[in-house]
């Protein structure tokens, strides 16, 4: 009925060989993390970029994080070992079937689309479960693999971990009150030069410290010196230094930024100057851009030209890197466009896919889309590039393109290119 190696006899004969009278124990997270661990083996076997197997392992460790042979896939495909082909006579027939019973007596409306959606990856022409998921979809509930598995991810997690640890984390990550309180504020006109950063900074304090919130500055990689001021009134840090070599900046041109927030004014300031930022009570500190508060916080953008580069150069080495990682993300804007419910947005020269998320400013994408349809140039001397930035979940490759899903918090601008 099949062949398969590295110990994996022993599994498949209890999983698939043993219907019904395993599927009737008690352990069924077990049976599902054991059959889906197998076809995860079975697809990455023939191809170490499978979304397929990559999807299957997760589910696995979601539903049995301490799954035995799940643990070990994961660690063997994390060291790039290479794994023993595996091969079913039914393709994972008998598994869909166990996982549709399953379905069909649970209760919980998400955990049975869940169980959907991995029938889904096995067998995506089973008209039944793509019934049911395009009629969940239609009613606007989202049935992205990350939505589906969120819940179970999080309450696993917080079983080993303790619910305050994770809520705090997220909390700083997030910004909080200091974050909204950039996104509110609004700055006519800045520049945004890689020379001086200071000169930004000071802009932006300006605007954010009669509103509680300063931006400070720790970041070793730069020389400056900073003293205090008083803006109406308030004191606020100040910071000056000598002018910065262009060569280290992202960008080598300035940038002008007009009515943005001061959330807009900080990422691109990040972003030309290659720094990071994160969030300290109600304060931000711009850091170095590998500082870990800032990495986890998405106030470190990764450029697509690099990303695109690495998986170029090493797929299956880049997939173990990025894939499931929340990644903020910038690059020159190539096209739009929208597939079922959800908008996406090319970088890169398409290379690069971003599949928006629910929470995704819709309006900013309508923005976006009559940006890119107008010509950006004003002389002959000057010509405007249009980047697009925004935070994600690296899915992996499809088709040739780096995929990120459920994107959100985006921002965008033009940049003013020397001919």
């Amino acid at each position: 009925m099949c062949t398969y190696r590295a110990g994996l006899s022993v599994v498949l004969a209890l999983v698939v060989a043993a219907i019904p009278s395993v599927y009737a124990r008690p352990s069924v997270p077990e049976n599902m993390a054991n059959g889906a661990t197998i076809l995860a083996g079975m697809k990455l076997a023939d191809s170490a970029e499978s979304g397929a197997g990559h999807d299957l392992l997760r589910f696995a460790l979601a539903v049995d994080p301490e799954n035995r042979q799940a643990l070990l896939l994961q660690a063997k495909v994390e060291r790039g070992l290479k794994l023993d082909p595996v091969s079913l006579a039914d393709g994972g027939a008998k598994y869909c079937q166990f996982l549709a019973k399953i379905a069909a007596r649970t209760k919980s409306k998400g955990r049975k689309l869940l169980l959907y959606k991995i029938i889904e990856i096995i067998q995506p022409d089973n008209e039944d479960v793509l019934l049911a998921l395009t009629k969940a979809a239609n009613a606007g509930v989202d049935i992205s693999l990350d939505a589906l598995l969120s819940p179970l991810e999080k309450s696993k997690k917080s079983a080993g971990n303790g619910d305050s640890a994770p809520k705090k984390r997220k909390k700083e990550a997030d910004g909080g009150e200091a974050k909204k309180i950039l996104e509110r504020v609004r700055l006519a006109r800045v520049y945004v030069r890689p020379t001086s950063p200071w000169n930004t900074i000071n802009d932006l304090n300006r605007a954010t410290c009669p509103e509680g919130v300063a931006i400070k500055l720790r970041a070793s990689k730069l020389t400056y010196q900073t003293s205090t001021t008083s803006y109406n009134g308030i004191q606020m840090p100040y910071y000056y230094g000598n002018a910065v070599a262009r060569a280290g900046a992202v960008r080598q041109e300035d940038l002008i930024l007009s009515d943005r927030s001061a959330h807009d004014v900080l990422r691109a300031l990040c972003w030309m100057c290659n720094l990071g930022y994160t969030y300290e009570g109600q304060n931000v500190v711009i850091t170095n851009p590998d500082d870990e508060s800032a990495v986890e916080s998405g106030g470190t953008s990764v450029a697509a030209s690099s990303l695109v580069a690495e998986f170029e150069a090493e797929r299956a080495k880049s997939i173990r890197k990025y894939r499931g990682k929340r990644i903020a993300i910038t690059g020159p804007f190539s096209g739009i466009g929208k597939e079922m419910r959800n908008s996406y947005v090319h970088i890169a020269g398409d290379k690069v896919k971003l599949v928006m998320g629910s929470d995704a400013p819709q309006a900013e994408i309508t923005k976006l889309e009559e940006a890119g349809r107008r010509t950006m140039s004003d002389s002959d001397f000057y010509s405007y590039t249009l980047w697009f930035g925004t935070v994600g979940i690296c899915d992996g490759l499809s088709r040739g393109k780096v995929v990120f899903k459920n994107c959100e918090d985006v921002w965008w601008w033009h940049v003013r290119k020397r001919r």
